[in-house]
């Protein structure tokens, strides 16, 4: 997209008003790039051919690149203004970009030597910054005042100030290493198993030092951090009671302090809590949080959408499929459901879920197909879909392609074993399947690992651990011996 266009979307009706406003009054003759401006508002995402002709009266002038350059400059500008720094919904923001703003007026004015003005903008930025733990423009704002100051003060005013400005410093480094330990735990977590302990006990190690970090500094940013890494290390190691508690340590931060407080993480806090209250049983307590999550975005956003995942799951591990249709209905139309294909696919494989417990088979193998984005996850939903997929083919009455289907599924399983989620699980499930393939896919006359399963009912699927937060909706073991049940 042109960068052009990429811009002028995001403006808002005001920022609009205040360009033309520009325009009308600046000293220059800004008429073609005011009508430029009116032009692309009142028919947006037309090509550069469409604009010139209706500025120029011509499908190609020079003068439209003039006038598309000269209005994107001041388009940047405007972003530059103190209203539209402020118009984020976190305080947090609006505050760091208006003190990084006033940070570089008070260092050009101090260079200048507009002392008493510069010393004004520089004591408001250190205020702020104070508010909202802004570390770096704290120390930035003091250093520059310090330089000011310096020829005029005594050994120890000197002294006093180096002091302050030291701690300010090492703060300073601490919180960023914070905020670097932090992503690299999180990019480590990504590819751990709980199997992992050399792994695992790296990771450990971080969020020590995170937690020493967050002890030493007290800042509410380094503490943002040490909870949310600490609350996905219980997580992956399924230490959920640890992680419920740690969630609600990590929600009640984000609620409070001013530095980090916005609805974005509140609701990311909320979510959280519905993940380990799902996987731990408590689903309940899931249905609650996943609700309270949901209200701190709006529809359009697509954090709501990826909120609304975890609702459908929640609506189906309860059992209630009339929710579960309202949410698909409502996910498909959200404006920001096609941009990601990915995320595309995986509504089209909840549907396909749902269809397949409502006795839709057909139905199911339709929207399978329309889910096949999900088949580039090779270690996570590309095995799913494949269960799922043999499922359908079966009830649909479609039996000569299962043969293929479970080889197919069998060998792609074997080629990523040692990379793939949970592998413990879908080794369970791919030794009952090649059982099941083995009984020419009948039911009356189980196979050895199938009879197994079937005198101990009480236990079935406990063998291994299921995630409910995972890629799998319809458990194989429970339908095999449903079929089981059926035919005796």
């Amino acid at each position: 997209m042109d960068s052009f266009f990429d811009i002028l979307e995001t403006l808002k009706k005001e920022e609009v008003r205040k360009i033309r406003s520009v325009l009308n009054h600046s000293l220059r003759k800004y008429d073609k790039v005011g009508k430029l401006l009116d032009i692309v508002t009142r028919y947006p995402g037309k090509s550069d051919i469409f604009y010139c002709e209706k500025v120029y009266g011509r499908s190609k002038d020079p003068a439209y690149r003039v006038s598309k350059t000269r209005l994107k400059k001041i388009i940047e500008e405007s972003l530059l203004t103190d209203k539209s720094l402020g118009q984020y919904e976190s305080a947090y923001v609006n505050a760091a970009l208006l003190t990084r703003k006033r940070l570089l007026q008070g260092e050009i004015l101090l260079g200048r030597g507009a002392y008493k003005a510069s010393t004004i903008l520089l004591n408001q930025v250190i205020r702020t910054s104070k508010q909202y733990a802004l570390h770096n423009e704290l120390l930035q704002a003091k250093l520059l005042l310090f330089r000011h100051r310096s020829a005029n003060l005594g050994i120890k005013e000197i002294t006093k100030y180096s002091e302050e400005i030291k701690v300010l410093g090492e703060t300073t480094e601490l919180t960023n290493r914070a905020t670097i330990l932090h992503f690299a735990l999180f990019n480590k977590l990504s590819t751990i198993t709980i199997s992992n302990t050399k792994e695992l006990l790296a990771v450990t190690q971080d969020l020590t030092e995170l937690k020493q970090i967050y002890e030493q500094t007290k800042s509410p940013v380094a503490g943002f951090y040490y909870l949310r890494s600490k609350l996905y290390i219980e997580q992956v190691t399924e230490d959920f009671n640890s992680a419920e508690e740690t969630g609600k340590a990590y929600l009640n931060l984000v609620s409070k302090e001013a530095a980090i407080k916005s609805k974005q993480r509140i609701g990311s806090a909320y979510l959280q809590l519905a993940e380990v209250s799902l996987r731990s049983g408590k689903i309940e307590n899931a249905e609650h949080y996943s609700e309270k999550s949901l209200e701190m975005y709006k529809p359009a956003e697509l954090n709501y959408l990826i909120v609304l995942e975890t609702v459908f799951r929640i609506a189906f591990n309860l059992g209630n499929f009339k929710k579960c249709t309202t949410i698909i209905e409502e996910a498909f139309k959200n404006p920001k459901f096609h941009l990601s294909k990915i995320r595309e696919g995986r509504w089209n494989y909840f549907k396909a879920c749902l269809e397949f417990q409502e006795k839709s088979f057909k139905s199911c193998l339709k929207s399978l197909n329309a889910s096949t984005s999900v088949l580039n996850d090779k270690v996570g939903w590309n095995i799913q879909f494949k269960f799922l997929e043999i499922m359908a083919l079966f009830e649909s009455g479609i039996t000569e392609l299962l043969d293929t289907k479970i080889e197919n599924l069998l060998q792609h399983f074997k080629r990523y074993k040692n990379e793939t989620e949970g592998k413990e699980r879908i080794s369970f499930l791919s030794s009952l399947l090649k059982d099941w393939q083995k009984n020419r896919f009948e039911f009356k006359k189980p196979g050895k690992k199938l009879e197994k399963m079937f005198q101990s009912k009480e236990t079935i699927g406990k063998e291994v651990s299921f995630n409910p937060s995972g890629y799998e909706f319809i458990r194989f073991e429970e339908w095999i011996l449903k079929n089981y049940n059926d035919k005796n």
